[in-house]
């Protein structure tokens, strides 16, 4: 589970929000590989914790390496930080 004080997120429900937003915005800047993997990821919300964080992680980082650049900087740098916070989320 995404804790409070640790990133943007506060929680899993709005990581799954996050997921979708970003599915679309992907979507819209034609990157349709990396939107269909972000929902994909959504998709584990109702799985257990670690699959759905983890599933989210790959996603994202994946679709801020392929298309990133085509992404306004503040939607890089909030990607970049909800990424950061998965990463601490699975190390516990």
């Amino acid at each position: 589970m995404i804790e409070v004080n640790d990133g943007p997120l506060a929680s899993n429900a709005q990581l799954y929000g996050y997921l979708l937003q970003t599915a679309e915005t992907l979507t819209r800047l034609g990157h349709s590989e990396a939107a269909m993997k972000v929902r994909d990821a959504a998709a584990h919300a109702t799985g257990l914790s670690t699959e759905f964080l983890g599933e989210s992680r790959n996603a994202l980082g994946e679709a801020l390496r392929s298309a990133g650049s085509a992404m306004s900087s503040v939607d890089q740098d909030r990607l970049a930080a909800v990424i950061k916070q998965l990463d601490r989320a699975l190390k516990r």
